[in-house]
């Protein structure tokens, strides 16, 4: 063999040994990187597990405050406020090394239907608890369904399905609308009946009646926290209009006009002077407070209305299980993690964990 292709050969090889070097390096350059975002990614969790820690030592602080505890609002949920704090200067942005929480949710509540972030804690009693749901209430799930104009005829079948869904025996809440076992044994894909309380909300899912579609347009206002409780209860200050709307309209013979207009009543009072939501001069609605109720302005079947509902304990003041969400950023915001967690007062243990 020649000089000249001795020479050849070895630029050729050469350049293949270059190209192969080349290629490792970026392999290896790819594998640092993928190791160090999950490095970072990974501490980005923990940022947001240290502000579920946080919020849950916020709510300790606020049971152990007995002037605080009396009242839950969407403004001051679950926390106790110094003066000059606010839930936004304790949850927003709250510094770690090398990122930040916030624990917030976005609150739907104005006629653009345009989402406003509220800082802090979200309490399940503002909405229905479908473990209370039973064959004396469930038309509080129908009306529910109807206000977000569910066709009658499902919502009829879905209200009494549940109650069923959760009692004991076999007999059908509503004889033309309910179901028992006998009904989800002969479906082609058949299953039993729970006869028991629901341990998640997609469990709704197997109810009679229930499809995606309407899950989606009320799960934001249905819970199944705490999953035993003895009556139907949401708190006045802190329900969303739907729920109000419903428990309202849910009382027998109750006329649709008192009903809707102790709801918006109940609703304006709660914004305060500036008729915004979630601001620091939001009013509360005292349970057992002659003087408060006067200044709800109603007249006397809503009057009439406001008391049963506040006799039968359908109203509450003080929320105990709330909802926390934590979101974290870390690296200049690069990297983000996002935790749920459902919390009961007096009790360090969540008692639900979803990581996003």
């Amino acid at each position: 063999m020649n000089k000249g292709v001795i020479l050849i050969v070895t630029l050729w090889i050469l350049v293949i040994l270059t190209l192969f070097a080349l290629s490792m390096g970026r392999s290896v350059n790819m594998d640092l990187l993928l190791t160090r975002y999950s490095v970072d990614k990974l501490k980005s969790y923990f940022v947001a597990k240290a502000g579920i820690v946080f919020a849950v030592a916020r709510l300790e602080k606020d049971s152990q405050d007995n002037q605080a505890r009396e009242f839950d609002s969407i403004y001051q949920c679950g926390v106790s406020l110094k003066e000059q704090e606010s839930p936004e200067n304790i949850f927003k942005e709250i510094a770690q090394p090398d990122g930040s929480f916030t624990i917030g949710y976005a609150l739907v509540q104005d006629e653009n239907n345009q989402p406003r972030i509220i800082y802090g804690l979200e309490d399940e009693e503002r909405r229905l608890n479908l473990n209370a749901i039973n064959a004396q209430n469930y038309k509080a799930l129908l009306n529910l369904m109807l206000f977000f104009e569910i066709d009658r005829e499902a919502a009829e079948t879905i209200s009494a399905s549940v109650a069923d869904w959760r009692d004991s025996d076999s007999v059908t809440t509503d004889a033309g609308y309910g179901a028992e076992d006998s009904y989800y044994t002969a479906l082609e894909s058949s299953y039993h009946c729970q006869n028991t309380n629901f341990q998640s909300l997609e469990e709704l899912l197997l109810v009679r009646g229930v499809n995606k579609e309407i899950f989606q347009k009320i799960k934001n206002y249905i819970t199944i926290f705490p999953k035993q409780i003895n009556f139907l209860q949401v708190n006045v200050n802190t329900v969303e209009e739907p729920v109000l709307f419903a428990l309202a309209n849910s009382w027998a013979n109750v006329d649709k006009t008192d009903a809707d207009n102790l709801a918006q009543k109940i609703i304006d009072y709660r914004k305060g002077n500036d008729n915004i939501i979630a601001t620091a001069d939001d009013r509360f609605v005292e349970l057992n407070n002659p003087e408060s109720e006067r200044r709800l302005n109603l007249n006397q079947p809503e009057t009439t209305l406001f008391a049963n509902l506040r006799n039968s304990n359908f109203f509450i003041a003080q929320s105990n299980y709330f909802r926390v969400n934590a979101q974290a950023t870390f690296k200049d915001k690069k990297i983000k993690s996002q935790i749920l967690a459902i919390v009961e007062r007096g009790n360090p243990f969540p008692l639900f964990w979803h990581e996003d």
